[in-house]
């Protein structure tokens, strides 16, 4: 009975063969996928080298359907495949993070000047370690002394960013810059801006040659629609703004550039948060 059984199963699946893929390469092609899949059983993960990979990437570019049913590897390894290879490109040199550190010697003399001189203030101090070939800024003079437990009294009346981003909260809108790279591994450079009142993004144009000319065109096709210009726009200090920008604003639309203290993409949060790249759940399908 069992062996009458199989015989008639054959026959089925031959004739199924025949009539559904009669061409002989269409029925090659099947015998090497069911091949495939029984040696899959057997080998959890099989072990791919350069020549490997670089071939199904060259398939993957062709874009004809051609790894729809491919049981080897998925649409995520190539793309994890592509992230390794633009990370081993673009290796820059780390530069270290923040300012460099105060000389001790320099934070013991504003110390001693504060202490046998206790009506100086920040301002009178970076003056004084001026005059000693001491360059330093009055905000590290600040912190010095807030350190050192002596009482911040020169702030009380300054405005934080944290009450300026609340107070402008609805008149205010935020641009950036962010960077992208393409499948042949050649960056453009996206700019953003934004309606912090509604994180509404206004604008985006993508270049790969930011220049001044080029943004100012931005701006101006971004402004033009607008009837109710805000007060304020917030950036960073990238250095393709420059210093024209916060006079083109002012003359023409009668905005004010406000520029964020450096290293601090915090006061800026609105659009770098928008900026910040995506990062798949766990729950996410890998294809």
């Amino acid at each position: 009975m069992l062996d009458n059984f199989i015989v008639i199963f054959e026959v089925f699946i031959r004739q199924f063969i025949w009539l559904v893929m009669p061409a002989r390469r269409a029925q090659e092609i099947l015998m090497l996928r069911k091949e495939l899949q029984v040696l899959q059983r057997s080998v959890k993960r099989p072990r791919l080298n350069l020549w490997d990979r670089l071939f199904f990437v060259s398939l993957f570019r062709l874009g004809n359907g051609v790894v729809d049913n491919i049981v080897t590897i998925k649409p995520s390894t190539v793309l994890a495949w592509h992230r390794k290879l633009a990370a081993r490109k673009w290796t820059y040199r780390q530069k270290p993070k923040g300012r460099p550190a105060t000389e001790d010697e320099v934070r013991q003399l504003v110390i001693e000047m504060k202490t046998n001189n206790r009506r100086w203030g920040a301002r009178r101090i970076v003056g004084e370690l001026r005059k000693l070939g001491k360059i330093i800024s009055k905000s590290t003079v600040l912190n010095i002394l807030k350190e050192s437990g002596f009482p911040d009294r020169s702030r009380r009346h300054d405005q934080s960013w944290y009450r300026f981003l609340r107070s402008h909260g609805t008149r205010f809108f935020a641009c950036d810059f962010l960077t992208v790279d393409t499948a042949f591994l050649k960056r453009l450079y996206v700019f953003a801006l934004m309606e912090t009142s509604t994180r509404q993004i206004i604008s985006v144009a993508v270049t790969r040659h930011p220049t001044a000319v080029w943004l100012e065109n931005v701006l101006r096709s971004a402004l033009m629609d607008i009837k109710d210009c805000p007060k304020f726009i917030v950036s960073d200090r990238d250095g393709i703004y420059g210093e024209w920008l916060g006079t083109f604003l002012k003359d023409c639309y009668d905005i004010t550039l406000y520029r964020t203290p450096p290293g601090m993409p915090n006061c800026n949060a609105f659009i770098e948060r928008w900026n910040r790249p995506y990062q798949p759940l766990e729950q996410d399908s890998p294809c």
